[in-house]
């Protein structure tokens, strides 16, 4: 989205490894980060280059694993050809002067891989997952990963897991993916740990336990990885699989915001915001909605717009409200979609202008935002250009009262953030519109 701060953008696959949550549930706040980014060291493009640098001892582990079925002299030689062929391939694949020959570079590895080489294997389901100088070919690409996968290469099972969840080759199968996460996270492969916590957050190929995703968020959380850490520190936050834990919440948040992991700085001013540990402090809790905006975050324009707008910590400052509303507003943030329609209607921060607040009132009603479709109700039912329209103001009022609303007067802004219903934030007045009758 967005870049909203639900992050549940979709990628591709291969070293790109972005695209769980897209298939678990569309409103879970979650992305998954790359497990080796396309420029590690070792690798270009994500393919492999140097396994000695790209994968630290596994060069010896694959080839322990091959030696256990087969150390024939036979064998032996056939592993140094095959070796051979693979280091021909990434001699082809880097190219000289920058240019490369891809098609000598795919011959050179499959003839490695049919000889046995795990990393010519590995190489080319990443180039037929990412097309490089080939079709798309998902199906090729699992068939590769697989046999990469059979040598218990972390890597290969990580991204099979990935290619299951997305249903890329084949039908979506969570029960697969998560064995292959398992697989590789047995290893120590963190990426694999997150998406184990996530499946078993949203209990997907495996049985539904909070308990399992805090243990397998806190493996890869210690180990650096900040979506782990955001995701660790909601569910103490929230005390899921656990106590819940305010300090723990707090530490893991201030983890993975250091990192740039917009989330947890969302979250973190939320929590500056609270009273959860006495005195909200609102001026920290500017910088992390700063930070956030920063990097496109609505969230984080639309915790701004509120600090602005209600002068906690700062003096009132409208216009600033205003603009700060307004670019959360164009990253389809629904309450400040919501707040900035109000200030259109009111004139509050700048000019009135009806015809921009209505629409956008409408595309925070059709985003679900209650409060936009009770305050058009109230809209259409006191239109003082022309006879009110009740059928659009009671359309509106059914709407509200259809998602368990009582129907009371539009007197103020419902200012609490769309992440945590805990962070709540002081609201300012608009009287600006007379509450339908009592009898609605």
């Amino acid at each position: 989205m967005m870049k909203r701060c639900n992050c549940g953008q979709a990628a591709g696959i291969g070293w790109k490894w972005l695209v769980l949550e897209a298939v678990i549930c569309c409103a879970a706040p979650t992305v998954l980060p790359a497990a080796v980014s396309p420029s590690a060291a070792g690798r270009q493009d994500g393919v492999i280059v140097d396994p000695a640098v790209s994968s630290p001892g596994a060069r010896l582990q694959q080839t322990s694993e091959l030696f256990k079925k087969d150390a024939s002299p036979e064998r032996v030689e056939q592993l140094l050809k095959a070796n051979e062929l693979f280091n021909r391939g990434v001699c082809y694949f880097v190219g000289r002067d920058g240019e490369r020959d891809l098609p000598a570079a795919i011959a050179a590895f499959k003839a490695a891989a049919d000889l046995g080489s795990v990393f010519a294997r590995y190489n080319l389901g990443v180039i037929y997952s990412e097309g490089l100088d080939v079709p798309v070919d998902y199906a090729a690409a699992r068939h590769y990963y697989e046999l990469a996968a059979d040598s218990n290469f972390a890597d290969a099972q990580y991204n099979l897991g990935v290619m299951c969840g997305q249903g890329l080759g084949g039908e979506p199968d969570f029960t697969a993916a998560a064995g292959y996460y398992q697989a590789a996270a047995e290893q120590g492969h963190l990426r694999a740990c997150h998406n184990l916590g996530v499946l078993y957050y949203y209990g997907r190929g495996v049985p539904q336990s909070y308990e399992k995703a805090r243990e397998y968020y806190q493996i890869a959380a210690e180990n650096g990885d900040p979506r782990a850490q955001y995701k660790l520190g909601q569910l103490f936050r929230y005390g899921k699989g656990g106590p819940a834990d305010d300090t723990a919440a707090f530490h893991w948040y201030m983890q993975s915001a250091r990192q740039n992991e917009v989330c947890a700085q969302v979250a973190l001013g939320q929590m500056c915001c609270s009273d959860v540990f006495g005195k909200p402090d609102y001026e920290q809790a500017r910088q992390w909605y700063e930070l956030a905006a920063k990097q496109g975050c609505g969230e984080g324009w639309y915790g701004l717009g509120v600090i602005y707008l209600n002068g906690l910590g700062v003096e009132v400052d409208m216009p600033q409200a205003r603009r700060c509303f307004e670019q959360a507003a164009l990253l389809d943030e629904p309450v400040a979609q919501y707040n900035l329609g109000v200030m259109n209607l009111t004139g509050d921060g700048g000019d009135v202008d009806r015809k921009r607040g209505v629409d956008l009132l409408k595309l925070a009603a059709e985003s679900g935002c209650a409060a936009a479709q009770y305050a058009l109700g109230c809209y259409y039912y006191n239109l003082t250009e022309g006879e009110p329209d009740y059928e659009q103001a009671f359309r509106y009022y059914r709407r509200r009262r259809s998602r368990g609303m009582p129907m009371r007067s539009i007197t103020s802004v419902c200012c609490f953030s769309m992440v945590t219903e805990s962070a709540r934030i002081p609201a300012r007045r608009w009287n600006c519109l007379k509450p339908p009758p009592a009898s609605l």
